[in-house]
């Protein structure tokens, strides 16, 4: 086996459910519509709208997303791979994404290259191949072309161990960050009551 191969040859890449008009969110609905605006450097940063099916056609399509998809941005110059992880809802991402979804090859772990996604060198050859525009967008061509090295079964498994362990780390310093500044905020005002009166 070679040691680089296209990414398309273990992976489809499609593009996300393209929706006519602006997507109208209801509370209840039972698909959550996954936006480019939802997610700051591939983190969600926003609860995605959630929307009823009566229309689109989207359940049970292949623009369903899967557990283990990958989300591509292809508009702008923030190209921040997001990780899919399946959970009640049913989900579809916007046409703003690419769908990166594993074929049956087996030869590639969907997190090794999740991880590859966010290398300074793949974002380099993704920025040059953005079409020059007003709003610079992405084709599928050059991310389905788009070389990447293939290495050992268990070298891919030990760095998709490292990112989930440094996933992990990043969640508990931001749940203690949050902590810290409740106590501090707490702390503060309890000095400041007897000023206040």
């Amino acid at each position: 086996m070679n040691d680089i191969q296209p990414l398309e040859q273990h992976f489809e890449i499609f593009s996300g459910h393209h929706f006519r008009g602006k997507i109208k969110g209801l509370p209840s609905g039972p698909i959550q519509v996954l936006q480019p605006r939802d997610f700051k450097a591939g983190e969600v940063q926003h609860t995605p709208l959630r929307i009823f099916d009566t229309e689109n056609n989207i359940l049970y399509s292949r623009q369903e997303l899967q557990n283990k998809d990958i989300l591509l941005p292809n508009k702008g110059t923030l190209l921040h791979p997001v990780w899919f992880q399946a959970g009640d809802l049913h989900s579809v991402a916007t046409s703003s994404f690419f769908v990166i979804r594993q074929r049956n090859t087996g030869a590639l772990l969907p997190k090794y290259v999740y991880w590859l996604l966010q290398q300074p060198i793949i974002n380099r050859y993704l920025l040059q191949a953005l079409t020059k525009s007003t709003v610079p967008s992405l084709s599928v061509k050059p991310v389905r072309a788009m070389e990447i090295p293939v290495p050992p079964r268990n070298t891919q498994e030990h760095i998709a161990e490292l990112v989930d362990q440094v996933q992990q780390e990043k969640e508990l310093l931001k749940q203690k960050m949050h902590n810290r500044q409740q106590w501090l905020n707490s702390y503060c005002w309890e000095r400041l009551k007897p000023h206040l009166s």
